[in-house]
């Protein structure tokens, strides 16, 4: 395979021979060049010297005395001009992101060598456009009638009057504007561009070349490279080549020659040159169901092609190519390429890493949000949320610096249940310190950030990990870039004596790294070629592979935001998105040009903002240009694997782990009796292995908090009445003391919700506090027509012995009652449940049937809770009952708190179902700690929804 550069450089070689040095060549690209003289090293039969090749902008860079500067510089004196001429008072926040399409705008005028006085005219007049505009076309002048008519109406929107005061002033920014770079000997790109050609129009332009000038492979010229390559023409005999398939030229409704025809016309190629391309190829387009997925027909695509160059020569850099329309596809795409003969494949990343994705730029922007997200509580104290200081201590490059105490504070954050954190609570350690410090203005928060990655550089280049050095590097890159950053925002803040806000600096950091990349290192003419779409210009290969072919990727169709109307730009033939649909047509058909083989991967899926429609191209392919397309699709099988049943056999392990439970030392709770009937398994993770649930912080009140505020607060106000008689007139009188009551509340809320001394309420806390207050004398008003009523007992804990196989062992059962009391002589045992209850049973066996979805846990966990009471107590002659205090049904009349069997009656002495209740433990109990019944899942599903495990046992 010979493509256009391989058969250029034969030109070239057999015309000039050893004089080639002479020649001046210019390419879109220096990767273009290298290429080009690869070839020329593989012609030339005798050492030579090498022509010079340069680019379009290296050549108008090098007649222009004008110093380009960046876009940040140049909005700072964009600003300071605009407020001039407007006398707005309009803060620089407002105005950077309109600045920067100004400056864009203003780079498109002077490249296409617009009138900028006729652009920024409001035509009033019709008439005006034949009489102002007459070296416009019919099209042109209709463009610009059919903008200005909407304007012509009586009544304009607030927006057209905004526009129109605005637009009324663009002319004379834009003077002013050019008038001072000038001055000032700097500008944007289009100010050099059209220095060069005011240069060639004043005929002041001297450019000097040592032999001839040769213009190749070109595509999309503005106004001013038209004037440059004239003057070319005229002055150097410059000759051209263009890279295109005849067939494109000669089909005019082929958008891919859109540029080339016009180009061809002013400037013909040298005849001396026939570029003859491959015409038999194999086109597969491939159908993908994932974006990340895409990579994967690479592996088997370079996989099949390197075995066609098995012992017969290595890989050559113009063999295999893959393009990502998408470049967030580089890792995947890196990770796909097969290894050889188990050596790994040479890869060359034209590209370059980009900063986006590497981790010191999401440390940035974790410490951006960090900021930005700071609260200030009903104090005024300034707070940072701790959901951002969690991805901050969790971040692989503070874990490097300071595990231990990142774990450390982490933890912390989750016992201590802290929605908002003080600086002082995060300072443990000179690293972390640091990290968590405020900073309200740029450059203080500008000078933190390189002070931070300052240290982690110091603080893992101590480190031998193999990862270190590329660490380093993205570290030293950012640093650089947030340094420079720096300097420029000092330099024109004080210059222009304005200050821009930590959201807008923020915007300018996020845009300053994302344009940086790091190069890789490699030989650029060696092994599989990794490429964006712009990186192909005039680059052949024998083999291409082309990613993310979907509408949206290629085309990219997202057009950069204007100033100027679309039908102003279509008037004055300045860029908009039919010519950036050509030029990505040009780019994509010339590739097809040389290949042997190609594949056209596309993802098929709508997600995110991917709506799974292939790209035009492959369309016209099919359907216009008569290319004989295989089509395949990857499929993956995401079906459900069958879920088997996790079964844990109780082996000398398992019953190790039960053994304090056999042996007494601990405690089986009703809660972990209850979880063991719902579904053995779940009893097994939690209470056996030890897999508890991840803690989170809480950041609202739920109904479990909720439920622990209102079990503080009922034992806080009823301790000081412990063992005493308490009369209907001391309840009343409780309720009434408000003062009382909030003190009570808020002291709940900072043991069980804050968990610390000095929390104040605030937000939706202040609503649930009083939602609590209310329950609270609810319940009050509730005991105080019982009254009196005798405290007994306060989170009373009790545990009862349970003998089973035959007295051989013995199971603790018991747990925390909430209250004891006794009411009319009868003792009672009283549990608050903040959810929902059903006070009725069928009867004891129902208590214990697990396929029951409906089986009554609260009334078992009270009827435990009344046996070991009973069992443990002194007074075992009096009966006891068994009742639940339901705070939602606190409001119900009559207020119901006794739980009910349907076979028995209300449980008014729980002696009587001592018996069978014992029973059916004992059994469950046997069963439990069986060595022969292993623990399995339950057969309800329905129990799964809520379940800690569900993930576990793959039953979401």
């Amino acid at each position: 395979m010979k493509g256009f550069l391989h058969q250029l450089a034969e030109h070239f070689y057999l015309t000039y021979g050893h004089n080639i040095h002479a020649l001046t060549i210019i390419m879109p690209s220096k990767r273009a060049g290298a290429f080009f003289l690869k070839y020329l090293k593989s012609i030339a039969r005798e050492p030579i010297l090498t022509p010079k090749i340069v680019t379009i902008n290296e050549v108008v860079e090098s007649l222009s005395s004008i110093q380009r500067v960046d876009t940040l510089t140049l909005s700072f004196h964009l600003y300071r001009i605009y407020k001039e001429i407007t006398q707005t008072d309009e803060s620089f926040d407002s105005f950077y992101p309109w600045g920067t399409m100004l400056i864009s705008d203003f780079d498109d005028i002077d490249k296409y060598l617009v009138d900028a006085k006729l652009l920024f005219t409001h035509i009033e007049d019709y008439k005006a456009v034949d009489q102002k505009f007459d070296f416009l076309t019919e099209e042109q002048k209709e463009f610009l009638a059919k903008f200005w008519r909407s304007f012509s109406l009586k009544r304009r929107t607030k927006m057209q009057e905004r526009f129109e005061k605005t637009w009324n002033t663009l002319f004379e920014v834009y003077e002013t504007f050019r008038r001072f770079l000038h001055e000032e000997n700097m500008g944007y790109e289009g100010i050099l561009y059209r220095d060069i050609a005011d240069k060639i129009h004043n005929g002041a332009l001297e450019a000097h070349f040592p032999g001839p000038v040769f213009v190749v492979g070109l595509n999309a010229l503005n106004r001013c490279e038209i004037v440059l390559l004239n003057y070319l023409k005229d002055y150097h005999s410059a000759s051209f080549f263009w890279d295109i398939h005849p067939d494109y030229i000669e089909n005019s409704e082929h958008d891919a020659a859109f540029f080339l025809r016009r180009n061809m016309k002013m400037f013909p190629q040298d005849k001396k040159f026939e570029y003859r391309p491959l015409e038999d190829k194999n086109i597969e387009i491939v159908s993908v169901p994932s974006s990340i997925g895409q990579s994967q027909p690479v592996a088997g695509f370079v996989k099949q092609t390197l075995k066609e160059y098995a012992g017969k020569r290595g890989v050559r850099f113009d063999d295999i190519a893959i393009v990502l329309c998408d470049e967030d596809l580089l890792l995947p795409t890196i990770g796909a390429i097969p290894k050889v003969a188990n050596q790994e494949t040479l890869v060359n990343i034209t590209m370059g890493f980009p900063m986006k994705i590497t981790p010191v730029n999401s440390l940035v922007s974790l410490l951006m949000d960090l900021h930005r997200n700071i609260h200030t509580d009903a104090r005024n104290i300034r707070l940072f949320y701790h959901k951002n200081v969690q991805r901050i201590l969790n971040h692989q490059l503070v874990q490097m610096c300071d595990t231990e105490h990142a774990v450390q504070i982490s933890n912390k954050i989750i016992q201590e249940n802290k929605v908002y954190l003080h600086p002082s609570e995060l300072q443990e350690g000179d690293f972390l310190k640091m990290l968590f410090s405020f900073h309200r203005d740029v450059m203080s928060f500008n000078t933190y950030l390189l002070q931070v990655l300052q240290t982690i550089f110091s603080k893992i280049k101590a480190k031998e990990e193999s990862f270190v050095g590329m660490q380093e590097e993205f570290i030293f890159k950012a640093y650089k870039s947030i340094k420079r950053l720096g300097e420029l925002l000092d330099e024109n803040q004080k210059a222009q004596n304005f200050t821009i806000s930590l959201p807008i600096y923020f915007k300018l950091l996020k845009q300053y790294l994302s344009q940086e990349s790091l190069p890789f290192e490699g030989d650029p003419l060696e092994g599989v070629q990794v490429m964006g779409i712009l990186e192909t210009r005039l680059l052949d290969f024998e083999h291409l592979v082309v990613l993310s072919m979907n509408e949206g990727a290629m085309p990219k169709t997202s057009g950069g935001n204007s100033v100027i109307p679309y039908n102003l730009r279509r008037a004055f033939e300045l860029p908009s998105v039919e010519e950036k649909c050509a030029i990505y047509s040009y780019y994509f058909y010339r590739l097809l040009q040389q290949p042997k083989s190609v594949q056209l991967v596309y993802n098929s899926t709508t997600d995110g903002m991917n709506n799974g429609e292939r790209s035009r191209y492959l369309y016209q392919l099919q359907m216009q240009y008569g290319y004989a397309l295989k089509e395949s699709t990857i499929t993956y099988d995401v079906g459900s694997m069958e879920n088997k049943n996790i079964v844990v056999e109780k082996d000398a392990k398992v019953m190790q782990l039960l053994s304090d439970y056999i042996e007494g030392k601990r405690t089986l709770s009703p809660s972990a009796l209850n979880g063991y009937i719902d579904c053995p398994m779940r009893f097994y993770f939690r209470y056996v292995a030890g897999v508890n649930p991840q803690d989170e912080v809480a950041e609202e009140v739920d109904a479990r908090l909720f439920g622990n505020i209102f079990h503080k607060v009922m034992e806080d106000l009823y301790k000081p009445w412990l063992r005493q008689e308490v009369r209907k007139e001391m309840f009343e009188q409780l309720a009434k003391n408000d003062s009382k009551l909030d003190q009570v509340i808020l002291n709940a809320f900072r043991k069980e919700y804050f968990k610390v001394e000095n929390a104040t309420l605030q937000g939706r806390n202040i609503l649930v506090f009083e939602i609590v207050k209310k329950y609270v004398k609810k319940a009050l008003w509730v005991d105080s027509k019982q009254a009196p009523i005798t405290i007994l007992g306060l989170e009373v804990r009790k545990q009862k012995a349970i003998p089973i196989f035959d007295g051989k062992h013995h199971i603790m059962i018991g747990g925390t009652i909430d209250r004891v009391d006794e009411v009319d002589g009868k003792l009672r045992i009283i549990d608050y449940k903040s959810g929902s209850v059903e006070f009725n049973f069928d009867n004891i066996p129902s208590l214990f049937d697990s396929e029951d979805l409906r089986r009554n846990k609260a009334a078992l966990q009270t009827l435990i809770y009344g046996l070991v009471y009973e069992r443990s107590s002194s007074i075992t002659s009096r009966p006891i009952s068994a009742g639940i205090y339901q705070i939602q049904a606190l409001f119900k009349e009559p207020f119901v708190s006794i739980i009910n069997s349907k076979e028995d009656g209300e449980i008014e002495d729980i002696g009587k179902q001592t018996p069978q209740l014992v029973s059916h433990l004992t059994q469950t109990f046997e069963i439990l700690f069986n060595p022969e019944v292993p623990f399995v899942q339950t057969e309800c599903t329905d129990k799964c929804s809520y379940c800690d495990y569900k993930q576990i046992c793959r039953r979401e």
